[in-house]
């Protein structure tokens, strides 16, 4: 490691670490010192390099580290711990050294936070258990990267699991009773999905080991997400408590049990029901019909009250619609209508209904569910108009398709580079389609816009794309325009521009001139690349930015063909797109 060449790749790795790294040669001189490691200990890596790693601690000598890292370079093995920092004595912070080919590498972690997070965790949980026994509940936690399963002892003496012996998620799952295993495996994975993270309680049996009774459990619980180092978030734990609402549920099916199929019907949902009597014209109806229908609970509204509130023709239809079910001999029907409520409000309905008979065989009832539907054909209206909305655009895309391709093929000097351009252009389309997406269609940032359309031309190791300007909020026509404009403009730079080479540069600047409505000038500049030559032909890209996008902008473009480089200047209101 004394003679390891300098090397630009490896730094930027070493960099790129989200932990603080550095390494050590024979001799125990730094040799390796990234940005985090800058940041950890305060030091810069021109002050470290080439030094004696005791030179820099010298208060390490002799101690803890002196002894780790001198065992890691003589047997060869890897060694992970925790200890005090030698520079920040009051922060814990977590070691990895191994052996390099001559010398060693130390990785290391503060974390300080996080054992204060887990004593507070800890301290938290014992007072949560002490109150989830005082309610008659049991607490459990599920260690997701050891596997271990905690219960309470409360918790085990609900489950039917011995006081003193371990639990294991294996001994919970067999106690689940299989028929519901599918859905409480599922809820836990709906609970773990960090892009879910359900805390639903949810209800299920068990089949106790002690005495093999089946019992009803509700249980409640939540994740605990951390961070990974690629930076994305797992669940590290899973925390929460069991019920024990066997009785209550052995009344509550009993109770289902004596109301029968009005039960099954007022718990359906926003429903009510009703009965009417055709010899009287009289209807008696549950409460909830009032609450529906736009009156007060404990009103009597008259059955003429109720129908006036039917749409004009709405009562003949569902009259017809009973007597057509009748001539089939069906004595069910069903139909929609939309009402008009008294206080205000027009909600639709689903009456479903049959019709009784007298031992004559001629009906005398009418008993039936009312069901509010009003949101099912809110969404059905939402769905159409998304339908419309959808067609709208699909149809200015393929217009815009439909253009790029003609003008396209029509300038083209060869089949391959009308491929090539084709293709470009669409790429450059589809770009703006996302970030257009990603706001629903309701604009964009120009600054993203701009961004998305240069990203293919971006490198990472270079800043040779220059982006200033003030927040700009672009409507969808605009945004597509400009991103259009902007890709031909970084294609004609990286062909003969100031992308062609290694020097150059482009700037892109804008800023906003309040008025009725407000200007955007936005500004292109190349500089540092080859010198121009202005075209003898003006090309499809050249007619899109100037012509197209002047006119889809209601503005003015200029492309100035500078022999320092290639200038354009675009001027336009915004809010026209």
């Amino acid at each position: 490691m004394d003679n390891w060449p300098a090397d630009t790749r490896l730094a930027a790795i070493l960099d790129g670490l989200v932990d603080p790294f550095y390494a050590l040669d024979a001799q125990w001189r730094v040799c390796l010192f990234n940005r985090r490691a800058e940041a950890h200990f305060g030091l810069l890596r021109g002050d470290v390099l080439g030094r004696s790693i005791w030179d820099v601690f010298p208060h390490a000598v002799g101690g803890e580290f002196d002894r780790r890292f001198r065992a890691v370079l003589e047997s060869g093995t890897t060694a992970q711990f925790v200890t005090r920092s030698v520079a920040l004595p009051d922060t814990f912070v977590e070691f990895r050294v191994f052996p390099l080919e001559s010398g060693l590498g130390v990785s290391l972690r503060n974390i300080t936070e996080a054992r204060e997070a887990e004593a507070a965790l800890r301290e938290g949980h014992t007072r949560y258990e002490i109150a989830a026994n005082a309610a008659g509940l049991g607490v459990w936690d599920w260690d997701l990267l050891s596997g271990q399963m905690l219960y309470s002892e409360s918790a085990k003496a609900i489950h039917g699991f011995p006081p003193h012996a371990p639990v294991t998620i294996d001994k919970v799952r067999a106690a689940t009773h299989k028929a519901d295993y599918p859905h409480t495996s599922a809820q836990a994975q709906r609970a773990l999905d960090p892009a879910i993270r359900d805390p639903s309680p949810y209800v299920y049996r068990i089949v106790r080991p002690s005495d093999g009774e089946v019992r009803w459990i509700r249980a409640h619980g939540a994740a605990i997400f951390a961070r990974g180092t690629d930076g994305t978030e797992q669940a590290t734990r899973y925390i929460g408590t069991i019920q024990d609402i066997t009785e209550h549920k052995l009344a509550e099916e009993a109770l289902r049990d004596s109301e029968g199929r009005l039960r099954v019907a007022l718990e359906a949902g926003r429903m009510a029901v009703w009965d009417y009597d055709v010899s009287s014209d009289t209807v008696r109806y549950s409460p909830e019909l009032n609450v529906m229908l736009g009156y007060a609970v404990d009103a009597t509204p008259t059955t003429e009250e109720l129908r006036a509130g039917y749409f004009p023709g709405e009562r003949e239809r569902m009259k017809q619609v009973g007597r057509d079910a009748w001539a089939r001999g069906d004595r069910f029907f069903e139909a929609e209508f939309q009402y008009r409520c008294p206080q205000g409000g027009e909600p639709w309905f689903l009456l479903r209904a049959e019709i009784k008979v007298n031992p004559l065989g001629i009906p005398d009832r009418v008993l039936g569910v009312l069901l509010d539907i009003s949101e099912r054909k809110r969404a059905e209206e939402r769905q159409q108009l998304l339908v419309n909305e959808l067609n709208h655009r699909v149809k200015n895309t393929l217009a815009t398709v439909q253009s790029i391709a003609s003008q396209t093929l029509r300038n083209a000097v060869t089949p391959e580079d009308a491929q090539r351009a084709f293709e470009s252009r669409l790429i450059a389309l589809s770009r703006a389609h996302d970030v257009l997406t990603r706001e629903k269609w309701e604009g964009a940032s120009l600054y993203e816009v701009v961004a998305q359309a240069l990203e293919p031309y971006s490198d990472r190791g270079e800043d040779r794309l220059h982006l200033s300007g003030p927040h700009v909020r672009l409507a969808p026509r605009t945004a597509l325009a400009l991103a259009m404009a902007v890709q031909e403009l970084a294609t004609n730079a990286a062909k003969y521009g100031a992308l062609s080479g290694t020097t150059g540069e482009i700037a892109i600047t804008w800023n906003v001139e309040a008025g009725e409505p407000a200007v955007l000038r936005l500004r292109w500049e190349e500089r540092g690349g080859p010198p121009v030559e202005p075209p003898a032909r003006r090309g499809f890209g050249s007619k899109l930015i100037e012509r197209s996008l002047a006119h889809e902008l209601q503005g003015t473009v200029l492309i100035d063909f500078a022999r320092t480089g290639v200038v354009c200047t675009l001027e336009a209101p915004l809010g026209t797109g």
